[in-house]
C-alpha cells in the first residue's frame, strides 16, 4: 500500500501478459434497454436501483454487449471498428475508455476487473 497523507491507497495491480483488464456489467444490475428505431439515444433502466439513464446509441451498444459477456478494452475496440455509429474518432483503447467506458463506469453501469489467465493448463499440456 502506498501512503498518501493520512489515507492508504492500494497499489494498482501490474497488468502483464498473464493478466488482462476486463469490463463487465455486474450480474445483479440486469439492465433493460428501450430504443426507438428513428432515435439516436437509448433509455437504460436499472431495475435494482430504479435509476434511468439516457445514453447515446454507441454507448448503449457497448453496454448491452458487456451485459452479455465481459470483454477487454481491445476486444470492445475490435467490435466497434466496423460500426459506423461510432465514427472514426475512436481508434485507441484510451479513446474508448475516455469517451465510453469511463463515463459508463462513472454512472455505475460497468466495472473493471483483472482476470488472471490460467497458464497452468498450458504447462500441463507440454
Amino acid at each position: 500500500m502506498k501512503q498518501r497523507g493520512w489515507s492508504a491507497i492500494p497499489d494498482m495491480p501490474d497488468i502483464t501478459d498473464k493478466n488482462q483488464m476486463l469490463w463487465h456489467v455486474p450480474e445483479w444490475r440486469m439492465l433493460s434497454f428501450l430504443a426507438w428505431p428513428s432515435e439516436d439515444e437509448v433509455v437504460v433502466l436499472q431495475p435494482a436501483s430504479g435509476d434511468i439513464h439516457l445514453l447515446s446509441l454507441p454507448a448503449a451498444t457497448i453496454l448491452e454487449s458487456l451485459q452479455q459477456k465481459a470483454m477487454t478494452t481491445s476486444a470492445i475496440l475490435g467490435m466497434i471498428e466496423s460500426d459506423d455509429a461510432f465514427g472514426s474518432g475512436i481508434t485507441t483503447n484510451k479513446d474508448l475508455e475516455s469517451f465510453f467506458l469511463g463515463p459508463l463506469q462513472h454512472l455505475g453501469l460497468v466495472e473493471k476487473a483483472i482476470e488472471t489467465l490460467d497458464t497452468t493448463a498450458d504447462k500441463n499440456q507440454k
